[in-house]
């Protein structure tokens, strides 16, 4: 059903006998669901074929005025959140060149059936569950079908895209002045990922770096927080470094750093990526701290160890505090023994 009219104006009292009239016909509230969702989707995806049609003839004086002329004009499907998506646009030719303005504008990639957005929207269920399920379940709640094989790879492609991004984010920061904040936060933590394949497994390792932290309302939020990831360690401290390098100036900048002890995440790792800087301070969280002081009083009883765990936070001097906790942990482990 057309509500759209050619003149491009939408009728509202057309759209609500529309939806009156798709309610009535349904058996039952389900079927006037998945009816009212289909049309809705169409209707979205006819609003957007019609705006990006004055996008690209806007497009096109644009690039005329630069001397490109237009070959043709082809028609093209792709799947967006919004909906399956048809559209038309110019192609446009100079000096043997050629190249679709609109596609270049809206970051429709050639030879792509689904959006940036919509690889986004499948990455993220892939993410949570096997791409065989993530298959069906985007056929189920999108529409969309696409095979679990197509899900991989688009996965694998979208892992690619944020790499890339990482590394020429990483340049382009190294042409701008440079900053000089008073402090700067660097976390740093590996994943283990169990692989299909029996006993495999491998690593993500993710850095983020930020300059503070303020409050938004009744929630906190980082300042300047960017996040790096990785399946190379090594790869992965070498991005940050540069971006460190060229994007501050840390020489009156004191830097905060953060990981759990683990093997290269200890404060030989950060320092090299901060060598120059004001003051570096490395620090354990608290999670990490109390799971190491669990697993190393695990014959403690329970009690001592949260009123210890308790008292971090609490006491004032806490070196003083550390030996009067051995002698009573030792007193625990003479009291088993």
């Amino acid at each position: 059903m057309d509500i759209i009219t050619k003149t491009g104006e939408i009728w509202s009292e057309n759209a609500i006998g529309a939806v009156i009239s798709l309610i009535k016909e349904s058996d039952d509230s389900i079927e006037a669901e998945r009816k009212l969702t289909h049309w809705l989707t169409e209707m979205n995806c006819q609003l957007m074929a019609m705006a990006l049609v004055r996008i690209d003839t806007e497009l096109y004086q644009i690039y005329k005025a630069q001397g490109w002329r237009v070959a043709r004009r082809d028609s093209r499907t792709i799947y967006c959140r919004y909906g399956e998506l048809t559209y038309a646009r110019r192609l446009l030719q100079k000096d043997g060149k050629s190249f679709y303005p609109l596609d270049c504008k809206m970051g429709f990639e050639s030879r792509k059936h689904y959006s940036l957005g919509m690889i986004e929207r499948i990455v993220e269920a892939v993410a949570i569950t096997t791409s065989r399920s993530a298959s069906e379940l985007l056929q189920s709640l999108a529409g969309i079908t696409i095979s679990h094989q197509s899900v991989i790879s688009l996965k694998n492609y979208a892992g690619e895209k944020a790499k890339a991004y990482e590394k020429a984010f990483v340049e382009e920061k190294k042409d701008k002045k440079a900053v000089q904040p008073e402090i700067i936060a660097i976390e740093g933590d590996g994943i283990v990922l169990k692989n299909k394949e029996k006993g495999g497994v491998s690593e993500v390792h993710r850095l983020q770096v930020y300059e503070g932290v303020r409050k938004n309302g009744n929630r906190t939020e980082l300042v300047g927080l960017r996040c790096f990831a990785s399946t190379s360690r090594k790869e992965l401290f070498a991005m940050v470094r540069s971006y460190l390098l060229g994007h501050y100036d840390l020489s009156k900048t004191t830097v905060l750093s953060n990981g759990d002890g683990g093997s290269g995440y200890q404060f030989q790792d950060f320092e090299r990526m901060v060598e120059g800087c004001l003051d570096h301070q490395h620090f354990r969280d608290c999670y990490h701290v109390h799971e190491k002081i669990r697993t190393r009083l695990s014959f403690c009883n329970k009690e001592l160890v949260d009123h210890i765990i308790r008292e971090l936070h609490q006491s004032d001097d806490i070196m003083k505090q550390i030996p009067v906790w051995m002698d009573t942990a030792r007193s625990c482990a003479r009291t088993e023994a």
